[in-house]
C-alpha cells in the first residue's frame, strides 16, 4: 500500500515503542480513528513530533507531541541506561594526557568533545560510550527528519508481510548464517515490536519512528535491533532503517 503524506509521521521510543502520526493542515491518513490519529489532533502550535511511549534513554522524553525545539533540546538532557539511571563517559584529552578526563553525561557534551577530539580511553569508556553513540546517533535522526511525501508503509508502520520480507534477506544473525539456513520465523512481540527467531537465535525489532531519513522523499522506519544467541550470552544491537522502495517491497534493513 502506498500512501500519499500531508504530514511528518513520527514516533519513537526505546522499550515498547509504537507508531505515531504527524499531520499538518488537518491531513488525515488513516480512514479509522485510531491512537495515531489522536495524537496527531494533539500535534498544534509547533508540536510536530508525537511519541507515543517515552523514549527510555533521553530524560523527559515521555509520551506526547513536541515542537522541533523541544526535540533539540533532549541533546542537553542527562542520558539514562537501560535501567533509567543516568550514565555518563569520561573522555581523554586528545593530545595532552596531563589533562584531567572530561565526563560527558548529555549527547551536547558528547558532541561537543569528540568533535575536539576528546575520546575513550579505557575499555569500560569505551563500553559506556557505545551507549552514546546508539542514542545520540538515534537523537540526530530525530532531529534531521524530513516530512515523507509518500509512504509505501501502510499506517507509517511495519506490517507481517513487511517484516517477512525482511526476515528473507536474514539481516540479522550472530555468527555466520549457513547455506540453505531456514528463514526466520515472524512473530508480534508487542506495539510496533516484531521477533525474528531462527536456529536457536531472535532478534527484536522495535519501532521507533516513521519519517524520511535519507532525503529521498519516502517514508522510513527508524528501527533499534536487539539480537540474543538463545541459551547463550551472546548479544548485541543495531539502529537503523527499515525501507521500503516499493508498494509490494521488498524491505530492507540499513544500519545507521
Amino acid at each position: 500500500m502506498t500512501v500519499k503524506l500531508g504530514a511528518v509521521v513520527i514516533g519513537a521510543a526505546a522499550t515498547a515503542v509504537g507508531a505515531a502520526v504527524l499531520i499538518y493542515g488537518g491531513s488525515q491518513l488513516l480512514k479509522e480513528r485510531s491512537i495515531e490519529t489522536t495524537l496527531a489532533e494533539g500535534a498544534a502550535d509547533g508540536k510536530f513530533i508525537c511519541l507515543k511511549t517515552k523514549i527510555s534513554f533521553a530524560a523527559g522524553a515521555d509520551k506526547g507531541c513536541y515542537s522541533r525545539d523541544e526535540i533539540e533540546a533532549f541533546d542537553a538532557a542527562p542520558l539514562l541506561d537501560d535501567h533509567g539511571a543516568p550514565v555518563s563517559v569520561s573522555l581523554s584529552h586528545p593530545t595532552d594526557m596531563s589533562r584531567p578526563q572530561a565526563t560527558a553525561s548529555t549527547c551536547a557534551d558528547w558532541r561537543r568533545l569528540t568533535g575536539e577530539g576528546w575520546y575513550a580511553l579505557s575499555t569500560a569508556d569505551m563500553r559506556r560510550e557505545a551507549w552514546f553513540v546508539r542514542a545520540c546517533g538515534t537523537l540526530a535522526l530525530l532531529k534531521a527528519a524530513r516530512r515523507a511525501d509518500l509512504t509505501h508503509f501502510e499506517d507509517a508502520a511495519a506490517s507481517e508481510a513487511d517484516m517477512e520480507s525482511l526476515a528473507a534477506t536474514a539481516p540479522f544473525r550472530i555468527g555466520p548464517a549457513e547455506e540453505g539456513a531456514p528463514t526466520a520465523e515472524v512473530s508480534r512481540a508487542g506495539p510496533a515490536e516484531w521477533r525474528l527467531s531462527v536456529d536457536g537465535q531472535f532478534a527484536v525489532v522495535q519501532e521507533i519512528a516513521h519519517a524520511d531519513f535519507n532525503a529521498d522523499g519516502l517514508g522510513d522506519l527508524l528501527v533499534f535491533v536487539s539480537l540474543n544467541a538463545g541459551g547463550g550470552t551472546a548479544t548485541a544491537s543495531r539502529t537503523g532503517l527499515l525501507v521500503k522502495l516499493k508498494p509490494a517491497g521488498p524491505v530492507r534493513f540499513v544500519e545507521k
